[in-house]
């Protein structure tokens, strides 16, 4: 008898493992402690770590479309939106100081959830390597033709590959969940090395990419954070209201934490 109950604990610690979701125990090993961290703290305009940049050079704010400060440990980067343009994009990334080759970054953040709004984190190559193929990694985007129980995520290609020099892929994954409002303070993370990507959501799985399943892996080089809040163009495909203006993204802070080798 006593062998019976063995056998049939032994059966279900099998089975229970087998039904656990695929990617439950994935993950990149890391540090234990962050390689760096931001907080915040100071208040007043953002520290040399970050550099303020906008994709459309001739749309640098000088009617106070945006405002970009720290307060009360927290950066707010908020559209003001005072501009008859229908497209506008705010965007923040990290010095060159800070260059992340394999790991796990990590930002506690919140963003607007209105018509027209387009906030975003994601990663990209750091600026100047130019690579032949560059990898982009969206840990989080939202447009209001989501609800607010709903993200993409998503890892694009750019560059020459596949016979193409201008080429651009990309390969999107949705989190949806009835309990999850992304207005609110939420952990969006990244983690990612030679073999595979990982991106959750308060430690919940988002999804997984392998390096295997793609016709080039462009994490070889370094990455820098980039921090966004954007305001018509593909956010706006489902409208927009200039009455809902200003919108801010609120981040508590931001963890890298370093590949073991």
């Amino acid at each position: 008898m006593k062998h019976s109950r063995l056998y049939a604990i032994a059966c279900f610690l099998v089975i229970s493992l087998l039904d656990f979701p695929k990617g439950f125990a994935q993950s990149v090993l890391c540090e234990e402690k962050p390689e760096w961290e931001e907080n915040f703290s100071e208040g007043g305009t953002p520290s040399a770590l970050w550099i303020h940049s906008n994709l459309d050079k001739a749309r640098r704010a000088e009617d106070n479309r945006y405002d970009i400060f720290q307060k009360n440990g927290k950066l707010n980067i908020k559209f003001i939106g005072k501009t008859s343009e229908n497209e506008y994009l705010a965007m923040m990334f990290t010095s060159k100081k800070i260059a992340m080759r394999y790991g796990k970054i990590a930002v506690r953040a919140k963003v607007p959830a209105v018509k027209g709004i387009w906030p975003g984190i994601w990663l990209r190559e750091t600026r100047g390597i130019n690579s032949k193929v560059r990898g982009e990694v969206d840990l989080m985007e939202w447009i209001s033709c989501f609800n607010r129980n709903k993200f993409q995520a998503n890892f694009h290609l750019w560059g020459e590959f596949n016979g193409k020099v201008n080429n651009h892929v990309q390969y999107p994954k949705w989190f949806e969940k009835k309990s999850f409002d992304v207005a609110k303070y939420h952990i969006y993370s990244a983690e990612w090395d030679k073999e595979k990507l990982i991106i959750r959501i308060d430690d919940e799985l988002v999804g997984i990419w392998y390096a295997k399943d793609y016709v080039t892996w462009p994490f070889d080089t370094t990455y820098e954070l980039c921090l966004d809040l954007g305001y018509g163009g593909w956010g706006a495909s489902c409208g927009y209201d200039r009455s809902l203006l200003p919108q801010t993204m609120k981040v508590d802070w931001v963890k890298y934490y370093k590949a073991l080798p």
